[in-house]
């Protein structure tokens, strides 16, 4: 994938992540078969096409990798087409200026959506009906004026969001957290701590009860 993307990155942007001697007169001729090794390796990681992969949670997730890539590299427009074609097939909706750790994994998918600002965890799953939503900008203020400003959620590592929820604004999701609820702005959920019950065998008899002790 990494390969992939530098492939990507390089037919879009040959004068900037190109060869040196790239010029604006040669750089077409460079750029056309490097623009099919991508697209051709792109369709074989898609299980023999896009079209066929995109209908599957994993190709729009690809997609999504592929659109943030381009977002970062600043073609948010590119970006934002490849997006929109994986939530039309899918209706996965997840813009590509989002952040999402590895073993990301949704189940179902429908109805999912993840905002622009939103930073993900590793080995999170998320189900079908969530929307991982930004509050409004103030008002008056410019379209994409602070495009770092943190508008939606941050999901931590090992989190598990079941269907329906709804998390609106910049509120944080502790690591291992479990959510089957809405959770409404300003919030903070964390895992609880565990605790842990020591039963005493050596005392148990038939007359007397169990000796815990809670930590």
């Amino acid at each position: 994938m990494a390969k992939l993307m530098r492939e990507l990155g390089t037919a879009l942007f040959p004068l900037r992540l190109g060869p040196p001697e790239l010029t604006a007169g040669n750089e077409n001729r460079w750029v056309e078969p490097r623009w099919n090794r991508p697209c051709r390796s792109w369709a074989r990681r898609s299980r023999s096409n896009c079209a066929s992969a995109i209908r599957h949670r994993r190709g729009a997730i690809i997609h999504y990798r592929v659109a943030h890539y381009l977002h970062y590299l600043g073609a948010p427009l590119v970006a934002r087409v490849i997006a929109e074609v994986a939530h039309s097939a899918t209706g996965i909706d997840i813009h590509p200026g989002a952040t999402i750790g590895r073993s990301f994994f949704i189940d179902h998918g429908t109805g999912f959506v993840i905002g622009e600002t939103a930073r993900i965890g590793d080995r999170v799953r998320i189900y079908q009906g969530v929307t991982l939503g930004g509050e409004p900008r103030a008002a008056g203020a410019a379209r994409g004026a602070d495009v770092k400003e943190r508008r939606h959620p941050t999901i931590e590592d090992d989190v598990v969001i079941f269907a329906g929820a709804m998390l609106l604004g910049p509120i944080t999701i502790g690591a291992r957290s479990q959510i089957g609820a809405n959770v409404a702005p300003d919030s903070l959920v964390k895992h609880a701590a565990p605790t842990i019950r020591v039963q005493n065998s050596s005392t148990r008899s038939s007359n007397s009860p169990n000796t815990m002790v809670e930590a």
